[in-house]
């Protein structure tokens, strides 16, 4: 449980950094396309500490073994990679906050089956007996 909170709000954390970037890069995008230059033609780079460890591994986690793959491609050409970070990130995050509610009832389940022993002070002492 514990494990899929933290999951959820790294990612949550990644998002909120990256919005106002990929606004940006948008509007980048958007501005080379009116000019009529080809997208890309210019290398855009972000900023040295605008991603820090928790929002690279949570980038990772999401796209797995080729995790390393994407963060190189992202730093590499943000233009034309992060708005596809961004929006799988985006269904990344609905997905797992889906997923979290159908396994919370699973768990409450569980905790409910244990919570009168959890609560009991002298529980520990009568394992500890054992």
């Amino acid at each position: 449980m514990f494990e899929v909170d933290i999951a959820i709000e790294r990612n949550a954390q990644t998002i909120k950094v990256l919005t106002p970037i990929a606004e940006e890069m948008k509007k980048l995008k958007d501005a080379e396309e009116k000019s009529g230059q080809p997208i890309g033609r210019l290398q855009y780079h972000l900023k040295p500490n605008s991603l820090n460890s928790i929002h690279i591994g949570a980038i990772a986690r999401i796209y797995g073994d080729s995790g390393d793959e994407i963060i190189q491609h992202l730093l590499s050409n943000p233009l034309m990679v992060l708005p596809i970070v961004y929006e799988r990130m985006l269904e990344k995050d609905r997905e797992w906050r889906k997923a979290k509610v159908t396994l919370m009832q699973g768990w409450k389940k569980e905790i409910m089956q244990h919570c009168h022993n959890c609560l009991d002070v002298k529980s520990y002492f009568y394992m500890a007996e054992l």
